[in-house]
């Protein structure tokens, strides 16, 4: 009986109505039996979106298995997901295959959905390279985004959500628009019951780690799934970013890092990492919350790297070529990153470059980093940089020197153990010098993320800054339309806009007190053509950073900004 009801033609859905940039679920059964319903059958989608949609309007996606649909293991339910990015008609028909095959060996039904050119409120889609300079990011609707993020390890996998819930609510409070966060968390950190995300070699859900080999990397944990997603959604209803900085596919040598090793002599991915990969993103790709994944964290590392730099990009590859959404990939490197541009499917550089503390490195090792590594021609992140500074002033000057090199960085304030540093994101316990970073963060990411100035467009160039009576002056320049000048320790700031034609209005900001809106001191207008002090800073030495922005009055732009 089941099977005659497998084999009828699949059934179809009257339509949804759905708004731009809406995450829709969808629930499908299937009443036949299978030994592993993980690898024995496949839901599979054959998606034909609105014509125009830039990532392509026909395209091939899964479901998931999903134990009973409640988070138990066991049960015949299947979901899917998708994000709709484009307006107009979405056609989706679904049905269960052979894996790999034509064969069908369950149901099908047909899901149509119209969605509106309204977005959803707060919603911009997913990050993308701002089309306009390959360096920066903006959201899918054109929207420019600057992340300022902040160590988060044990974020998901906590047995109380509502202390991740509370770490998340803070950040917000203060600003803060990124956290970083590991895919397997591995809370025992922290004495807490753990959320690995396959089962045990035996069956049984896994509560301390039984080694990298005691996994059935065929068999997924349905209810870790479930349980971080309600951290998940808690993340996207507040609109914070996450990305994932220790790896999505278990390629690490460092730490409990599950994750299966089947990958070939010549680094080509084996069957289960690819089940792996396809299970990740048919459950968490289209969630906009996140904003990068990492293939793997230090990939330097010798451990399982026999054909080390091949398997990366294996990896990186995949998730682009399944992901519709073309979701933001790198991977963290130690030192100089080494793994090629655009061509095999990174989306950033992340790096791991320390930065020393003393006043002078705050400053000139960001900017040696950022300069590095700009000519693969993707944004540079210093993921692990901004580490165990001495205080908040330091960890805001090192922040900002990223961004002003044309790249950005992540704070991690460190205290040995994890669990009081930022590490263990718990918010009543963790350091005051982790609040106060964090409130200097959010400062900064309301600042430069204000509509009103906009630095995408604009590239390092520092040539046409100097300073006197200061330290070091730094520039981004949309020549002729926009400049914003920063000087490490005040002093008296130059600016050539030789060339350049128009007024230009002035306003200056103290560093650690820059305005979410609105503010600053607006200094004399000044006129292009030659080089042009910006006048003395109210007070000078470190600690005593500003910043001004330099805009035409009447700006012209006969050419849009260099693009990639």
């Amino acid at each position: 009986m089941a099977w005659a009801i497998l084999l009828v033609p699949g059934a179809a859905c009257a339509r949804t109505e759905v708004t731009l940039y809406e995450r829709v679920e969808e629930r499908m059964t299937n009443s036949a039996s299978f030994d592993n319903p993980f690898t024995d059958t496949e839901l599979r989608l054959d998606v034909s979106a609105p014509a125009g949609r830039r990532l392509g309007s026909k395209f091939t996606w899964y479901g998931f298995h999903d134990g009973d649909g409640k988070g138990g293991q066991d049960g015949n339910v299947w979901k899917f997901r998708l994000l709709f990015d484009r307006p107009g008609t979405w056609t989706v028909k679904a049905a269960f295959y052979v894996p790999g095959t034509s064969k069908r060996n369950g149901p099908a039904e047909t899901f149509t959905y119209s969605v509106g050119d309204t977005p959803r409120p707060g919603a911009h889609g997913h990050v993308r390279i701002d089309p306009r300079n390959p360096l920066r990011f903006a959201l899918d609707d054109g929207t420019p985004w600057v992340p300022f993020s902040i160590h988060s390890s044990l974020l998901l996998d906590r047995e109380d959500p509502r202390v991740s819930f509370q770490w998340i609510d803070k950040h917000v409070a203060l600003g803060v628009n990124a956290l970083g966060v590991r895919f397997s968390s591995n809370a025992d950190a922290i004495q807490e019951r753990n959320h690995y995300h396959w089962l045990k070699s035996d069956g049984s859900r896994a509560e301390s780690w039984p080694g990298h080999n005691g996994f059935d990397y065929s068999r997924f944990d349905v209810a870790s799934y479930r349980h971080n997603e309600i951290i998940l959604d808690h993340a996207q209803q507040k609109g914070i970013k996450l990305f994932i900085w220790f790896g999505v596919t278990g390629l690490n040598g460092q730490y409990e890092t599950p994750g299966p090793l089947d990958q070939t002599a010549d680094g080509a991915m084996g069957p289960l990492q690819k089940l792996h990969i396809r299970y990740v993103l048919a459950r968490w790709a289209p969630y906009t919350c996140w904003w990068h994944w990492t293939v793997a964290s230090e990939w330097e590392e010798t451990r399982n790297r026999k054909g080390g730099k091949q398997i990366h990009v294996s990896h990186a590859k995949m998730l682009r070529a399944v992901n519709p959404w073309k979701m933001l990939v790198s991977n963290h490197s130690l030192g100089d990153w080494r793994l090629g541009g655009t061509k095999d499917g990174w989306g950033l550089a992340t790096l791991q470059k320390r930065v020393a503390d003393s006043p002078g490195d705050l400053v000139s090792a960001p900017r040696r980093f950022v300069e590095a590594n700009d000519h693969h021609r993707i944004p540079v992140f210093n993921c692990e940089g901004i580490w165990q500074l001495a205080n908040t002033t330091r960890n805001r000057i090192a922040t900002v020197a990223h961004l002003m090199s044309g790249g950005f960085s992540n704070i991690a304030v460190w205290k040995k153990g994890h669990v009081d540093g930022s590490f263990g994101c718990g918010w009543e316990q963790v350091i005051d010098k982790h609040k106060t970073s964090a409130a200097a963060l959010g400062m900064l990411a309301q600042f430069f993320n204000r509509p009103d100035i906009d630095i995408n467009p604009c590239r390092p160039a520092h040539d046409l800054v100097t300073v006197a009576g200061g330290a070091t002056a730094l520039c981004l320049a949309e020549k002729g339309v926009q400049y914003v000048v920063w000087v490490d320790q005040g002093g008296t700031p130059t600016l050539d806009l030789s060339g350049q034609d128009g007024t230009f209005r002035v306003v200056r900001y103290a560093g650690a007190n820059l305005p979410a809106e609105g503010g600053g001191t607006k200094l004399d207008a000044v006129t292009g053509g030659g080089k042009r002090s910006l006048g003395r800073c109210p007070k000078s030495g470190f600690g005593h950073d500003y910043l001004f922005v330099v805009t035409n009055a009447k700006p012209r732009r006969d050419t849009p900004p260099d693009g990639p």
